[in-house]
């Protein structure tokens, strides 16, 4: 009767270490996605009010307020071309900067501005029309 005890508690240590293992792995991916506390938010496109062959891609928890504290600098309106609420905001920046690296204008990866182009137009205008969740 000890044996099948020994085995069931063995398999039931077994069991609890694999859902710890998987829900650390979870966790590690959400903070890799950066997704961890953050939950959604926005990725919005804006161009330069002074010349509009540049635009800002960029990500925001609240987009209004960052518009608002952007703004502060610039004395045209902003020209808001495309903002997404998102699951993920720092995953869909990232793909975003990834699909326009070479348009990047100084070259170096700090930078959330880029040269404007048709394609970089067409994209704002599909990601709007199908990439939203409420």
């Amino acid at each position: 009767m000890d044996v099948p005890i020994t085995i069931m508690l063995f398999l039931l240590l077994l069991v609890l270490y694999w859902l710890r293992r998987q829900q650390y792995q979870r966790r590690l991916w959400r903070d890799e996605l950066g997704a961890s506390k953050r939950g959604a938010g926005y990725v919005y496109a804006w161009q330069d009010p002074r010349d509009s062959k540049h635009t800002k891609w960029g990500r925001a928890k609240n987009w209004k307020d960052r518009m608002k504290a952007f703004q502060t600098a610039q004395p045209e309106p902003i020209n808001v071309r495309c903002v997404v609420r998102v699951r993920n905001p720092a995953v869909a920046e990232k793909v975003v900067h990834d699909k326009f690296a070479e348009q990047r204008l100084t070259g170096r990866r700090s930078t959330e501005w880029f040269k404007t182009n048709r394609a970089m137009q067409r994209y704002a205008r599909l990601v709007t029309d199908n990439f939203t969740y409420p």
